[in-house]
This record gives structure tokens, C-alpha cells and sequence, in this order.
């Protein structure tokens, strides 16, 4: 008799942990929060009971992770509303980790009218101001590609305009988005991103200058949603032989600019 009655409540356990299991994806398949024009601050006011439940269920289910796509309408440059679209999913990012969610258990992405993601999209607002955010299984060969490094990305340069710390990206788009995809994934791996400048102006004033030049790069990759704690700056002027060894073409302009690389932390 107390053998089976052990069993009757072994069974109701394991029923319980199977359902809550099955259930914890179906809870919340997909919740849009949607945003003022141009805007990057979320209006959580109608989403609150749906915020607090994913809060709860990512608490309780380490092995969860949370999807952040932050979507934006075609008004401005490409450029302008893929940075709005990353921010917005930055901050609602910040919004979950704030509420105690573990920041490894988060992962954003950012989309433009340009990108096939916005428009397969059917349930997203027709002007695309918002954020869809749903939680979802860990892929377990994640681990598996942690620390490799692509071959394909030994080293990117960005240019910038003569005595200037603006980095020129229009031309980087995919190596930078193929960057922020592999830090992302592999948190062991880092960013190095140096600054050099050409031999124009003093030596104090092209040292600031490239210094200025590593931090946007740096703070363009936070923005995309990296890690700060995965990237490390550098700068260099002509009197470096950093710059010499790195920027071998000794045209000014060539050594207006940030080389980044992936490497093993």
C-alpha cells in the first residue's frame, strides 16, 4: 500500500515537471512592444503582466533563453534604423536584466525594412515601431563553436575623414554584423579594436585623436548589443611601430583608421 501510494506521487511529480516543461515555451510565444516614432524607449505600460511572466519563467529556467528583435520602419537612412532598431532591442534587454534576468540567458537582433526578417514577419505593426520579444530553448551546440575563430575575419579596417574620430562603416556593414554575431555566440572570445592616425598635427593631439577613433568602434559593437567586458582598445600614431608594422601603405589616409579582430581572451 505505501509502496504505491510512493509510486501515485512519484508519477504526479513527474507529470507536473513534464507539463511545466512543455508549457514554459507555450506561455508566451511572442509579445510586441511597441514604440513612439524614432524613438527607443519602450512603452511596457500594456505589457507588464506579459514582462513579469517571462521575468519568472527565464528565473526559473536557467537552461531558456529570451529573443529580443527590434524591428524599424523604412523613414530615414539604412543606417539610421538599423542603429534605432539596436538600441530598441537594447533596451528592452536592459529592461529584462533589470528585472533579474541572467544577461546570458538574452540575445537581441536587429531588423530594417531591407532585411527578409522584417517582411516574413506577419504579426509585426504595419509601421514596425516595436519589439517582439520570445523565450525559447538554448541551442545546445552552441558550446560546441565556442572560442573558433572564422577564417574568413582575421582582420577589418574602418576609414575615417582626415582629423576626424567618425568611423566610415558603410562599407563594413557585413564584417561588422558577422562580429557582433560571433561575440555574441562565444563569449570567450574578444575584440581588439586599435586606433591610428596619419602625421598630421602633433604628437598629443593624433594620440588623442586615435584614442577617440578606438572608442566609437568600441561603443558601434555595445550599441549592436557586445559585451563591453569583450573588448579591448588600442591607438597608435606614426611614432609607434604598431602603426608602421599594421598600416603598411604610408599614404596619409590610409592611416586614418581602426583595424578590430576576434581573438582568444
Amino acid at each position: 500500500m505505501r509502496k504505491s501510494i510512493l509510486l501515485a506521487i512519484f508519477a504526479c511529480i513527474c507529470f507536473v515537471a513534464s507539463y511545466a516543461q512543455n508549457v514554459t515555451t507555450n506561455i508566451l510565444s511572442k509579445t510586441i512592444i511597441t514604440f513612439a516614432k524614432n524613438k527607443d524607449i519602450p512603452k511596457v505600460e500594456d505589457y507588464g503582466d506579459n514582462l513579469n511572466k517571462s521575468v519568472a519563467i527565464l528565473k526559473a529556467n536557467p537552461q531558456l533563453k529570451l529573443l529580443v528583435e527590434a524591428y524599424s520602419c523604412g523613414r530615414g537612412s539604412e543606417q539610421h534604423n538599423r542603429d534605432l532598431a539596436q538600441r530598441r532591442a537594447n533596451n528592452v534587454r536592459k529592461l529584462f536584466i533589470e528585472k533579474g534576468v541572467n544577461p546570458d540567458q538574452i540575445e537581441t537582433a536587429s531588423y530594417t525594412p531591407n532585411d527578409p526578417q522584417n517582411s516574413q514577419n506577419d504579426k509585426i505593426p504595419n509601421d514596425c515601431n516595436c519589439v517582439v520579444f520570445r523565450i525559447v530553448k538554448r541551442v545546445e551546440k552552441e558550446s560546441a563553436v565556442s572560442n573558433k575563430i572564422p577564417n574568413d575575419l582575421p582582420k577589418a579596417k574602418i576609414f575615417f575623414k582626415r582629423n576626424k574620430d567618425v568611423p566610415i562603416i558603410k562599407d563594413q556593414d557585413d564584417n561588422i554584423n558577422k562580429t557582433v554575431a560571433i561575440l555574441k555566440a562565444n563569449p570567450g572570445l574578444k575584440l581588439i579594436v586599435e586606433g591610428y592616425t596619419s602625421d598630421r598635427g602633433s604628437e598629443q593631439h593624433n594620440r588623442d585623436l586615435a584614442q577617440r577613433r578606438a572608442n566609437n568602434v568600441r561603443k558601434l559593437f555595445i550599441e549592436k548589443g557586445v559585451d563591453p567586458s569583450q573588448i579591448e582598445t588600442a591607438s597608435y600614431t606614426v611614432n609607434d611601430p604598431q602603426n608602421r608594422q599594421n598600416t603598411a601603405d604610408h599614404r596619409p589616409k590610409e592611416h586614418d583608421c581602426a583595424i578590430f579582430r576576434i581573438v582568444k581572451r
